[in-house]
């Protein structure tokens, strides 16, 4: 009984907050309704369309991730010497499946790059095409801004797909069957793991050495890949219906939704795509516009951040190249003599061995001796 009695005061609770927050942002003005409709058109020829049937029959929406993931892996390596062409394209797959990799791993499934040879045949022929040839980087070096906006759109496509994709994921093992928490958590996983190992390995710079995922340094923008697909996760999850304990939320997201809005799992979807591309615009926006002392301090932050594991490198480097020295015992000197004291001692009053041109003291004998004979 008292459970019914809560249960009846959160939700209308719930259903109060939806109406003042509907008053005071009005969602409606907004053209939320056609966008979300226009990208679920957007992603479904993505999903469902490949880019030519003979020449390459693979869907456009993997070629668009690998696009994505070679603008990125561009930017990362900006200005770092040649590594070697396998080592280039193990960190560039590692930033593409990392994070998908993760979540294999954590729901005891295999990866997909392990049981079908698509991804290999995509995502390496993305990257022969955009990275050896610096096409990614001469994308890369368009203006920031313009750049950064169309950025956000394709990162919240390819984003928000990933999270959108979680719930049948965690529905077909029955570990996570039944919780709605798995598929939020895995959702930042799949989107984030890849860079995070990336950051992690150093996969990055000319020698590999371990160091710090951005994320862990705090702050609202170096975290916003993560809370965003936090929220991403709980709204598609919320307006897909699919759980118990999330149906208490779903009135408040729907009352901020238009009301000739028809929820559908496409739309639910979009919904997600769009958090995502906001969120991102407004970080680009926000960094784009940001003083330039903010930008200086933190680019000495991220220098300073990246010392210790360039060090280490470093010292692994010298020990490598040096040959160690064997340690030899020095031999006894011997005391010198002055001269002055060698000179003292050298007449022959004071040494054994006559001068040149004295006699020696048997000479006087032998000489009387003959003296006495011839007398």
């Amino acid at each position: 009984m008292f459970d019914d009695v809560d249960d009846d005061l959160v939700s209308r609770a719930i259903l109060r907050i939806a109406q003042q927050t509907r008053y005071l942002a009005p969602w409606t003005a907004l053209p939320l309704a056609s966008a979300s409709i226009a990208v679920a058109d957007m992603l479904q020829n993505l999903t469902g369309h490949t880019v030519h049937d003979v020449y390459f029959p693979f869907v456009r929406f993997s070629v668009l991730h690998a696009m994505r993931v070679s603008l990125a892996w561009a930017a990362m390596t900006r200005g770092r010497k040649s590594v070697g062409l396998f080592a280039d394209l193990f960190g560039f797959l590692v930033i593409a499946w990392g994070g998908g990799t993760l979540v294999s791993l954590l729901l005891g499934n295999p990866p997909a790059w392990l049981i079908s040879p698509v991804p290999w045949l995509v995502y390496v022929a993305v990257y022969l095409v955009t990275i050896p040839t610096r096409l990614a980087s001469v994308i890369s070096s368009a203006p920031s801004l313009p750049l950064g906006l169309v950025l956000s759109l394709v990162d919240g496509m390819t984003r928000g797909v990933s999270v959108a994709s979680m719930p049948a994921l965690t529905e077909s093992s029955p570990k996570t069957a039944g919780s709605w928490l798995a598929p939020v958590v895995l959702g930042a996983i799949a989107t984030c793991g890849g860079g995070w190992i990336a950051q992690t390995l150093g996969l990055a710079r000319e020698s590999w050495a371990m160091g710090r995922p951005s994320v862990l340094g705090g702050g609202v923008w170096n975290t916003l890949d993560v809370w965003a697909a936090l929220i991403a996760g709980v709204a598609y999850s919320t307006l897909n219906g699919h759980y118990p304990a999330l149906r208490k939320v779903r009135p408040l997201v729907a009352e901020a939704l238009p009301d000739d809005l028809e929820i559908t799992p496409g739309v639910a979807r979009a919904v997600a795509v769009l958090i995502f591309a906001g969120l991102f615009a407004a970080r680009t926006l926000a960094v784009y516009f940001q003083p330039a002392a903010k930008v200086a301090e933190q680019r000495i932050q991220a220098k300073a951040a990246s010392l210790p594991s360039k060090a280490a490198a470093l010292s692994e480097k010298i020990k490598a190249d040096v040959t160690p020295i064997k340690a030899q015992t020095p031999e006894p000197e011997t005391p010198r003599r002055s001269t002055r004291s060698s000179r003292a001692e050298t007449p022959s009053t004071t040494s054994g061995t006559p001068a040149p041109g004295e006699d020696t003291p048997s000479k006087p004998r032998k000489r009387r001796a003959k003296k006495k004979a011839t007398s």
